[in-house]
């Protein structure tokens, strides 16, 4: 996504079906994601992306905790994602309160 010399990421690819345009696109504005990090195609979670909200305030350290945190309770089965339906109207209601 982008390169730098100080930053070293790991990337962890599977088949999904999906296009790399299409998480490209996503990785872009998180604010398209369910709760700015899990990709709505998929009711388990198999794609998230983890620090790359922006809080209208405070800081990122702690935006990506919470993530990771729900991204913890879904694989561990003690939270079920909505449907995707859901989860694309959740990220526009969401998406509407910061673009303000």
């Amino acid at each position: 996504f982008f390169e730098h010399e100080d930053v070293c990421e790991d990337v962890v690819c599977q088949k999904s079906g999906l296009k790399m345009k299409d998480i490209a696109t996503m990785a872009k504005n998180p604010r398209l994601l369910y709760k700015q990090s899990i990709f709505p195609a998929f009711t388990t979670g198999e794609i998230a992306f983890f620090g790359f909200a922006r809080p209208a305030f405070g800081a990122i350290p702690p935006c990506s905790e919470m993530q990771s945190r729900l991204y913890a309770m879904v694989t561990n089965g003690s939270l079920e994602l909505p449907c995707p339906d859901t989860m694309r109207s959740i990220a526009e209601q969401d998406q509407a309160i910061y673009e303000w």
